[in-house]
């Protein structure tokens, strides 16, 4: 008879592999899916094989949301990678569109904006995700006013519109980190 640690690394090997029949039996023989993290799924390249086996593995207990590994999420995994047929698999297994990794607070929407994949960010967008405010919304950037002068009232006026946004993309009145991007004159 074989223990459930050496099952459970047949497992880990058999998702790793693409291994469906694999993962399969080792569940069937008492394999615990929990032991599958974002470490062992998604693959870097998407195949029909670990599509199956993710789809699987959820419907049989992995935790979509699994956020316990300290290098990422799945969310942001697949974000990175572009992997659009993977995030709507999780989504329809009951991920959370706003999971962020605990280490850093990063989601799968930040992951999109940094690396320039407007179809990923249009993907979390369009499903729900917060967190993202156009500058381009707001006309009180730049070199600030005097205070005495009445452009003061104004520049103040667009900042606390740009305050109110933040909380409601936030979602909270909170004072979550955040990286301002400053490209010169667009800055405060």
């Amino acid at each position: 008879m074989v223990d459930r640690d050496d099952l459970n690394r047949i497992l880990i090997r058999a998702v790793e592999n693409g291994d469906f029949k694999g993962v399969k039996a080792a569940v069937e023989s008492g394999a615990e899916v929990s032991c599958i993290t974002p470490a062992h799924i998604p693959p870097l390249k998407e195949t029909d094989e670990h599509y199956e086996i993710m789809r699987y593995l959820f419907s049989s207990g992995t935790d979509v949301n699994y956020a316990g590994f300290d290098e990422g999420i799945l969310m942001t995994f697949s974000a990175y990678r572009g992997q659009l047929r993977y995030l709507q698999l999780y989504l329809e297994a009951g991920a959370d569109i706003n999971l962020a990794q605990p280490m850093n607070g990063v989601t799968g929407l930040h992951v999109a904006v940094q690396h320039n994949l407007p179809a990923v960010v249009s993907f979390f967008l369009d499903h729900g995700a917060v967190g993202v405010i156009n500058r381009k919304d707001f006309d009180h950037w730049g070199p600030m006013p005097d205070t005495k002068s009445a452009e003061w009232g104004q520049s103040f006026k667009g900042a606390r519109a740009f305050g109110k946004a933040f909380w409601e993309a936030a979602g909270e009145k909170a004072s979550p980190r955040i990286v301002f991007e400053h490209p010169g004159e667009d800055t405060l």
